[in-house]
């Protein structure tokens, strides 16, 4: 049934896509414009997202420890380069599960992705843009073990060897992403920029996950926690022009008077 909702998903998002696709060669520009045509700028993001721990949070709940929630809480950033109807970029993004408490001890899950992302603004540049994103890049995971009650300092000192050392596993992932953004320009100013809102929603796929290595060393029986899941993300930041035709105007008709008086 996830696999199902999985496919419908990339269907539609490609659906998109194609529409994009065709209504960018279907409309002609009638005039040119002087306006800047490409536009970059810094974003910010926050939001969640669905990922299915089930296997790793039984093996958690068998050996006594707290499982997790599918629900992490979400932040991250990146630039994007608007340029015509391209949407390009990249995102950094930080994944972070509500801790777990039991008598055996804490539990922390994290994870982390980077990503390039592409996409196509189905609408001519204006306050409404709305662009199918696909994203390729990599990502990690890491799960730690902690003692539930702190030491006191001459414990330490008296005791060193029987001291619970927290154990902190990790692994790496190469993720594909599809999804769809839009955004919302607040200011549009050409000369100086623009403020935008967005949203971005879509699937991340963990395409090829490593086993979770403990000090560099491999463990086997590598439970099944992946980077795949939906996410859901708000966004804002800014975009300002990368190059103004009107002062290379300028330049050039200077140079070609400066020209003309050597001349």
């Amino acid at each position: 049934m996830k696999e199902n909702k999985s496919f419908s998903l990339c269907k539609s998002v490609a659906m998109i896509f194609i529409l994009a696709v065709v209504q960018l060669f279907a409309q002609e520009d009638s005039s040119e414009s002087l306006s800047p045509k490409v536009f970059a700028g810094p974003f910010f993001s926050i939001g969640s997202g669905y990922y299915d721990l089930g296997d790793f949070n039984d093996l958690l709940e068998r050996n006594g420890y707290d499982d997790f929630e599918s629900y992490p809480f979400s932040i991250g950033g990146g630039l994007q380069i608007l340029a015509e109807r391209a949407v390009i970029g990249g995102e950094l993004n930080w994944l972070r599960w509500e801790d777990g408490e039991s008598s055996k001890g804490l539990t922390a899950l994290s994870g982390f992705s980077a990503l390039f992302n592409f996409g196509l603004n189905v609408f001519r540049p204006g306050v409404i843009e709305l662009y199918p994103l696909f994203g390729i890049g990599g990502g990690n995971m890491k799960f730690e073990i902690n003692e539930s009650d702190g030491y006191r300092f001459e414990e330490i000192l008296a005791e060193p060897d029987s001291i619970f050392r927290p154990l902190k596993f990790k692994k790496s992932s190469f993720l594909l992403s599809v999804g769809v953004g839009t955004n919302f320009v607040v200011k549009r100013r050409l000369r100086e920029g623009h403020h935008i809102l967005g949203i971005r929603a879509g699937y991340r796929f963990d395409l090829m996950s490593d086993n979770w290595e403990l000090d560099k060393s491999e463990i086997n029986g590598d439970p099944n926690a992946r980077l795949t899941g939906a996410y859901f993300l708000f966004t804002i930041g800014s975009a300002g022009p990368v190059e103004d035709p009107d002062e290379e105007n300028d330049e050039k008709v200077k140079k070609q008077e400066i020209q003309a008086l050597i001349r």
